[in-house]
């Protein structure tokens, strides 16, 4: 009998979003902290933020994706909602294997596949497991070529997600959803942290002057 996978979207009344992953040895530039918050279920929670990384004003898509359980997660991109077609970012915890990108063309597991090494655009993924609870970062390079994964800023984007009750790839359940998001204003957390720290400095200054 088939394994069966299903990232297609149902009714949801809360935001959705999918994973993404990465084969390249750079390092995860976002912060520990995302801004932005969705509720997708209510043991599955996405966070992120677009922040402006370096003196080109290139801008990275930054996300986190938290299940209160164990198991496999999901986040994709899909024009229309649906997981056949698709591209997602999986990760598979208990596995040698870092989260990547997959090309959701069917929902049997043989018809799921690693996309070639050179369209894994995304900037280090991992996925891990502690304490019942299992979280899936990654970040991308908005504009990076990569015609699979589009995230588009500015602008709506529409994302797939799931997670599962098991480790083991294959079908996860009830536990799915889409949601659109609109994308924009990206942010510089550097600029960012270099005006925070300037505040507390000006405020530290005020209190012993007085």
């Amino acid at each position: 009998m088939p394994t069966y996978l299903s990232l297609e979207s149902v009714p949801t009344l809360s935001p959705t979003f999918l994973t993404t992953v990465n084969v390249l040895t750079i390092s995860n530039p976002c912060p520990d902290d995302l801004d932005k918050k969705e509720t997708l279920l209510d043991d599955l929670t996405l966070k992120y933020d677009i922040i402006v990384v370096d003196d080109e004003n290139r801008q990275v898509f930054c996300t986190e994706l938290k299940f209160d359980g164990e198991g496999w997660l999901g986040l994709g991109i899909s024009e229309k909602g649906e997981m056949i077609g698709s591209t997602a970012v999986i990760g598979i915890p208990g596995t040698n294997d870092a989260p990547g990108l997959y090309s959701l063309d069917g929902k049997t597991n043989s018809l799921v596949t690693l996309l070639p090494e050179q369209d894994q655009t995304l900037l280090d993924a991992s996925i891990i497991q502690e304490n019942g609870t299992t979280l899936l970062r990654f970040a991308k390079y908005i504009d990076d070529g990569n015609e699979d994964f589009v995230v588009k800023v500015p602008g709506v984007t529409n994302f797939i997600y799931a997670a599962a009750d098991s480790n083991e790839f294959g079908y996860h359940g009830m536990r799915r959803g889409s949601l659109s998001l609109v994308l924009s204003n990206a942010k510089s957390w550097k600029k960012a942290k270099r005006q925070s720290r300037d505040k507390e400095s000006t405020e530290s200054k005020k209190q012993n002057d007085r």
